[in-house]
């Protein structure tokens, strides 16, 4: 015990005399003390661990070579072996038959055989139904593909659909002249009496706004239509603010916005055509209205600062603005009236007051100014602007020529100033401004790049210094030529869209920009066109209706990237896309009356009437453009609406029937000529159709097929519309009274069907007597020969069915006979059975020399021998 009670106080001793003297080792060597945590230490571990596991398997590996070589083997050849190696799956693996029952195996096998034929057949039906839509799909487009305009209705549908951003990102396809304006297949749900009433056609545009576009579309075609004048600018402006579409806080990235800058732009006090000049004016007045909103919102936001007060003035809220700006840098002039220190802002307050708007604050300005920089010219600064601020902008050339050799002085090398002195900076813009000089102003952006920081700055002083033509007087004067919309238009189109849209993430910002500089066809096909701008095209094409409703369209210069835009076409395409034939007419009518003034070269708006047609040949577009009843005559329709002559719709109505016939869209057809009054017409393809309908042999009765039942009612209509009419036969080829005959005996042969399906023979045989065509004696079967002859040459309705309906009389008569046969040997008493013979015998013969299908020849022929 007591050792080792010894040896552990040596132990301690040592730990002790270690632990002092380890410092001053790792001192006296130079070695820096090593300190590591938790996790450097177990990632040290590892690190070692797997270079351990390294040096293990490698020598494992190498001792297993050892071995097989002294075995004989090659391990080169063994490992080529092993990788071609393959392990395939045998029957006792999948179905293990030692301790398997038989009841058990055949219980897998039914299983398994079950599972393979249901996963074939899953397959068989998805193939099968994949090859039946893509027939749907083939049968569907030769349907409609006459009927398809500008890629079709669901396309243009889909342009205009706002609840799906990716729907559109590409460019639409091209249209190509002559193409039809509108398709087939739009649908439209009838409003049921008690029921609820039908959706919104401007649902699935985006709902509210489109809607609320319509109502200024309409109104704007009232006054179109009475020569009144209409804002169609601010009327779309108010339509856009009142459903949510504000401006904001950002006066360039919201569609209110644009609205605003619209309405601003061809708001012409003067009453007259919109020219460039008037357009600039508007909007360097919006503008500058911005700016001096933006002013008012930092004097809010920074109240304490600006000091404003009770103070209402224009100049007072500048110079409010100005205490915000230049805070911190030192007192202002204004502020310090006669103090050393305190800093010049006359100029600065000229600038503000000019870019807000306050022109007469800045003449304020000017005259009370002692600063000596404003008469350093032949003609003082004050006198400048005082003309520039009477003529517009447009100053004499003597004074634009004293301003702007001032201007070249202070921005020569050396003697332009420096970039602190921002007073001077202001002035200089302040004389390259009135002075309009398209090489002094340039210059002037090159030295300050800054200056014009925002985008709403630089548009505002470029279209400051736009003049609409050059100043006449003292032609001795030289000056530059002046700068021209023409010129701006140019310098902004050397940048792409991304430049100023912030690589499309505010695509409005572009558009505020090509329409500030009256680039109006290139905002809308970039509001069309662009991918970034997929929400935006149903505003697109109202902002393209108000820019023709206002002629200043063609403001801007041709080039090559406006050679696909087609407003007119556009604005039909979106009427298209509605889906609602009232609400695609006023679209519609709007693109016919702008057309020859938006240089469209689409031929089909030559011809307002064929377009119309071609709206009329819609589902249910009759009713939606001529009521529900309405004829032809009356004047309280939205067709009568645009086309107000009443011959000139019945000839619309009629051109638009003779179309739909020749394209088989028979429904459409009869309505058409009966509310145009060609009620001949309309009878004359019901009975057609009736008359196929009827000629095809079923076993069912024809009240049975909704096909006839409809054409059955369509002809009543058309012939209770005539007798509401009171009008004689129709002019055009066809004599009403013969229609309504053949009419007549299509109904009696929809009777005689009818009770030959339900086995109903004398009912058969009285309607067979009631068919004047149809020999019931053997002495009228020339005649009917005959007559049957001269229907086939003039191509009648009944024509079709007479094969079925001898068969049909045949086999009726043919079972009346046997009955009365029957009868007459059971009961000993005299039928008529001499009549049905003859009966049967003149409806044989007359069937026996009329062409008809081999097999009914067969099956009459059988009868006969019978």
């Amino acid at each position: 015990m007591t050792t080792i009670r010894s040896f552990g106080a040596t132990l301690d001793s040592l730990v002790e005399q270690s632990a002092s003297l380890l410092p001053n080792k790792g001192d006296a060597v130079g070695f820096p003390t090593l300190h590591r945590n938790v996790e450097q230490l177990e990632e040290h571990s590892r690190q070692l661990q797997a270079k351990s596991s390294r040096m293990e398997a490698s020598s494992e590996s190498n001792a297993a070579t050892r071995l097989l070589a002294q075995q004989g083997f090659n391990m080169d050849r063994l490992s080529r072996d092993m990788r071609t190696f393959e392990m395939q799956t045998t029957f006792d693996d999948v179905f293990p038959v030692e301790g398997t029952t038989v009841e058990e195996y055949l219980d897998q096998v039914h299983s398994m055989t079950l599972l393979s034929a249901i996963e074939k057949e899953h397959q068989n039906a998805v193939d099968d139904f994949q090859n039946f839509m893509l027939a749907c799909a083939d049968a569907d487009w030769e349907k409609r593909r006459h009927g398809y305009s500008f890629g079709g209705n669901a396309a243009a549908s889909a342009m205009f659909h706002a609840a799906e951003p990716t729907a559109m990102h590409t460019t639409p396809t091209p249209r190509t002249p002559g193409t039809k304006v509108f398709g087939s297949s739009s649908k439209v749900t009838a409003f049921t009496p008690g029921g609820a009433p039908p959706p919104s056609p401007f649902a699935r545009l985006g709902g509210e706004r489109p809607e609320a576009y319509f109502k200024v579309v309409r109104s704007m075609n009232d006054a179109r239509l009475q020569g009144a004048r209409f804002d169609a600018a601010k009327a779309f402006a108010d339509a856009a603010a009142a459903t949510g579409a504000a401006a904001g806080a950002d006066l360039q990235t919201s569609v209110g916005s644009l609205w605003l800058l619209l309405s601003s732009m061809l708001a012409n006090e003067s009453g007259g055509e919109a020219t460039p000049g008037s357009l600039v004016r508007g909007a360097r007045k919006h503008l500058e209205a911005g700016h001096a909103a933006y002013m008012l919102d930092v004097i809010r936001k920074h109240a304490q600062v600006a000091r404003l007060g009770g103070e209402t003035s224009p100049l007072a809220r500048v110079r409010a603005f100005l205490r915000v700006h230049l805070q911190g840098q030192g007192p202002l002039d204004f502020d310090a009236e006669g103090s050393a220190g305190a800093i010049n802002t006359t100029w600065r307050q000229v600038y503000y007051c000019i870019r807000s708007g306050y022109l007469q604050e800045a003449l304020q300005v000017v005259d009370a100014s002692t600063d000596p920089s404003g008469r350093q010219t032949s003609i003082p600064f004050a006198d400048a602007l005082r003309e520039w601020v009477r003529t517009d902008g447009a100053v004499s050339k003597a004074t634009a020529s004293a301003l702007s050799q001032q201007c070249k002085r202070m921005l020569a090398a050396g003697q332009g100033p420096r970039a602190e002195d921002h007073n001077c900076v202001h002035l200089l813009v302040l004389y390259a401004l009135v002075s309009g000089d398209p090489a002094r102003t340039k210059e002037l952006i090159v030295q300050n790049p800054g200056f014009f920081s925002y985008i709403q700055d630089f548009m505002w002083f470029q279209l400051a210094i736009v003049r609409d033509e050059q100043v006449m007087d003292s032609p001795s004067v030289a000056v530059a030529a002046p700068f021209r919309v023409q010129d701006l238009q140019s310098f902004l189109r050397q940048y792409p869209s991304k430049h100023y849209s912030r690589d499309g993430h505010e695509p409005l910002a572009y558009v505020n920009v090509l329409l500030l500089s009256l680039q109006f066809k290139s905002a809308i096909q970039y509001l069309l066109s662009d991918p970034a701008t997929h929400q935006y095209r149903t505003d697109a094409v109202h902002m393209a209706m108000a820019l023709a409703h206002h002629d200043v369209l063609e403001m801007e210069e041709a080039h090559a990237e406006l050679a696909s835009l087609d407003v007119p076409a556009r604005i039909a395409q979106y009427g298209e896309a509605v889906g609602n034939p009232a609400e695609a007419l006023e679209y519609l009518a709007f693109a016919t009356q702008v057309a020859p003034k938006t240089g469209s070269r689409n031929p089909s708006f030559d011809d307002p009437m064929a377009l119309f047609r071609q709206l009329l040949q819609e589902q249910n577009a009759v009713n939606q453009l001529l009521g529900e009843q309405g004829g032809v005559s009356s004047s309280q329709t939205p067709l009568a609406r645009f086309v107000p002559d009443v011959q000139r719709r019945k000839a619309l109505l009629a051109g638009a029937g003779d179309e739909c016939s020749r394209n088989a869209k028979y429904d459409e057809a009869v309505e058409l000529y009966a509310r145009a009054g060609e009620y001949a017409k309309a009878l004359e393809i019901v009975n057609h159709l009736l008359g196929n309908q009827l000629g095809e042999p079923s076993p069912a009765p024809p009240t049975t097929n909704p096909r006839i039942k409809k054409l059955l009612a369509q002809g009543e209509r058309v012939k209770q519309m005539t007798q509401n009419a009171a009008e004689g036969p129709v002019v055009g080829g066809v004599n009403l009274r013969t229609q309504e005959d053949d009419f007549a005996a299509l109904n009696l042969l929809t009777r005689l069907f009818t009770a030959s399906a339900e086995g109903n023979n004398a009912e058969v045989i009285r309607c067979l007597r009631e068919l004047p065509y149809i020999p019931m004696d053997r002495q009228r079967v020339r005649a009917c020969q005959d007559d049957f002859k001269t229907r086939c040459a003039s191509a009648s309705a009944l024509t079709k069915s007479v094969p079925r309906l001898i068969l049909v009389a045949a086999t009726a008569l043919h079972a009346a006979l046997k009955e009365a046969e029957q009868k007459e040997r059971a009961l000993g008493v005299r039928t008529n059975v001499n009549l049905h013979k003859e009966q049967l015998k003149a409806v044989t013969d007359f069937g026996a020399n009329i062409p008809m299908p081999a097999e009914m020849h067969r099956r009459l022929a059988t009868i006969c021998t019978n």
